[in-house]
């Protein structure tokens, strides 16, 4: 068997080095680029709970579901579900996402 050149060999070595930079690199970005995506999901979801929050302040009024109401006609792309600690449904704006795990953005006590 011939044995390569040492051009060929430091070729190859080069061609593997810039190989697994550039692997480790795309990894890297990709992770940071979902990391941001995330965060940016994450700032938007905080302020439609408070603009939520202040619909529900006083939920003792009779015009309280109304306000809800109201918040909830002004962003088309969010629905709410509230739940009570024994499992019972108290409000769901959206019936189309009673199969779906709702993501938990936070709870009205966070304050």
């Amino acid at each position: 068997m011939r044995r390569m050149s040492l051009g060929c060999r430091l070729a190859l070595l080069f061609a593997a080095c810039t190989a697994v930079v550039s692997l480790f690199a795309g990894v890297l970005f990709s992770r940071a680029s979902e990391a941001h995506f995330v965060e940016l999901d994450q700032q938007l979801l905080d302020g439609k709970l408070i603009g939520l929050r202040r619909a529900l302040q006083d939920l003792q009024s009779n015009d309280s579901e109304i306000k809800l109401a109201e918040e909830l006609s002004r962003q088309a792309d969010l629905s709410l579900r509230i739940t009570g600690s024994d499992g019972r449904r108290w409000y769901d704006s959206s019936t189309s996402c009673a199969r779906q795990t709702p993501a938990t953005v936070g709870t009205l006590d966070d304050q």
